[in-house]
């Protein structure tokens, strides 16, 4: 009698799906590369105009860590970054442009400090100054989206484009989601997006792209939702485009928010597998976005090397290595004001009793709740852990009788992914806390989510029909 050979079978299926996530990986970044290349071809006289009246309006008015509400870090704009990347945007044109496609060339006057990045810009645009720096380790996909705009519009223009861009995709995702009965993910999807301030990823050039893949892969992910495999996919997808178009910001949006909404909808439809197999798919997913996006930075990495005529990988690692655990000194960074950081913020910064992973995460939520300032981190590490066995407590209560589901224990792992994030790189996240704590939105959406889910409501509306 023929026994079947189960280890066979799954070699072959590991194959098959390896082969077709190595074709999608692929396929996605030699796309993407060559939108960018066409775009780079836009020669620099046809957006200097609109780019020289950029670089002049970010000179005379904005500052270089632009606050649209003073003292408020989570209105900051980042213009150091940006006028990096509209530097990069200038001066990739030339007979070599592939070459400079790769190795993303700008001006700095040899990395001359006493200028500010906004001086730099305008003097390279106005008095033609040559590139004497190189940023090669990010690809820089936006110059893709900018140099075709800057023929027609300036900064200022640009930045209601990207709003109003991300305001339609939330209503569309928002349309899709009513169809599929997600009225918890949608309203959660609004209320985070306001907690967040989302539409200040409009006036970010570097941090626009995250939530814009992370709200077009939400809808890809609602349309497909009944292949399991289409969403690896989209999860690879979604990883390339996200090292494509970012920097080391608010990138696990792109998976975590997408992940929360499909693992809804296939709750509501009854498809959701036993909680150990969720979370071995959920790891498949996980790791195929990973590795698509790290894979992403090797190719790049690769690539600079091989048009540099040495190796690149070093120094990319290298400043990754100091994003992970260089010492941070000061735990009020996320009150920093155009005349430093107020007397009172430095007296209540705090820091010195939690180690720096931890701190990390608690000034990320400090600023999202607006209390910069106003509490130092060791007391509300202290408040969140007390909130923490209070809604525990309320749970263990009032939760649905039997197994907890299976919904609300991926939910928390998925909620779990930013804060994780935020420990692994914790310099990075305190140092640029006024963007990183956006990346928050997929764990406000998450733990709401699995804790309401957790409540047994029926018996709530029992008791208090009985208390009526």
């Amino acid at each position: 009698m023929y026994k079947k050979d189960n280890n066979n079978d799954k070699l072959k299926w590991f194959v098959k799906n390896a082969g077709k996530g190595i074709l999608c990986f692929l396929i996605t970044l030699g796309i993407l590369f060559a939108l960018l290349f066409f775009a780079c071809c836009i020669p620099k006289y046809k957006i200097r105009e609109n780019l020289l009246e950029s670089a002049n309006y970010l000179l005379e008015n904005e500052e270089l860590f632009h606050q649209l509400k003073p003292g408020d870090r989570r209105t900051e704009i980042h213009n150091y970054a940006d006028a990096t990347t509209m530097n990069i945007l200038y001066s990739v044109d030339g007979e070599n442009l592939l070459w400079e496609t790769v190795m993303s060339p700008f001006y700095s006057d040899k990395m001359n400090l006493e200028k500010s990045m906004t001086e730099l810009l305008t003097e390279r645009i106005r008095f033609e100054k040559p590139n004497d720096t190189l940023y090669d380790r990010y690809w820089h996909g936006m110059l893709m989206v900018l140099k075709p705009l800057f023929v027609l519009f300036t900064l200022q223009q640009i930045r209601w484009i990207f709003i109003g861009t991300l305001l339609v995709c939330m209503l569309v995702l928002t349309t899709l989601l009513v169809r599929q009965k997600q009225y918890l993910s949608t309203i959660l999807l609004w209320l985070g997006a306001l907690s967040v301030q989302v539409w200040m990823a409009g006036f970010c050039i570097e941090y626009f792209p995250v939530f814009l893949i992370t709200f077009l892969c939400s809808v890809c992910m609602v349309l497909w939702e009944e292949k399991r495999e289409r969403i690896i996919q989209l999860c690879i997808v979604s990883g390339v485009c996200v090292a494509f178009f970012d920097f080391l910001t608010t990138e696990t949006l792109a998976f975590v928010i997408p992940m929360a909404i499909v693992y809804g909808i296939w709750r509501r439809k009854g498809t959701l597998k036993s909680f150990k197999e969720e979370v071995l798919y959920l790891l498949r997913a996980g790791c195929c976005w990973g590795m698509a996006y790290i894979g992403s930075y090797l190719v790049k990495w690769t690539l600079a090397s091989a048009f540099y005529g040495e190796e690149r990988f070093s120094a990319a690692l290298s400043q990754l290595a100091g994003r992970q655990g260089n010492s941070v000194t000061n735990y009020a960074i996320d009150s920093l004001s155009g005349n430093g950081i107020p007397a009172e913020a430095l007296q209540n910064a705090g820091g010195d009793v939690l180690p720096q992973f931890l701190s990390a995460v608690v000034i990320n939520i400090r600023l999202l709740l607006g209390l910069s300032g106003k509490i130092s981190l060791e007391k509300l590490a202290l408040l969140l852990l007390v909130i923490g066995l209070i809604i525990a407590a309320v749970i263990y209560l009032f939760r649905k009788p039997g197994p907890v589901e299976v919904l609300s224990g991926i939910l928390f792992l998925l909620g779990a992914i930013p804060m994780l994030r935020m420990m692994v790189l914790n310099n990075h996240s305190t140092e640029h806390c006024f963007f990183v704590y956006r990346s928050l939105y997929g764990t406000i959406i998450c733990f709401s989510a699995g804790i309401i889910h957790l409540f047994d409501w029926e018996f709530l509306r029992r008791r208090r029909k009985k208390w009526g």
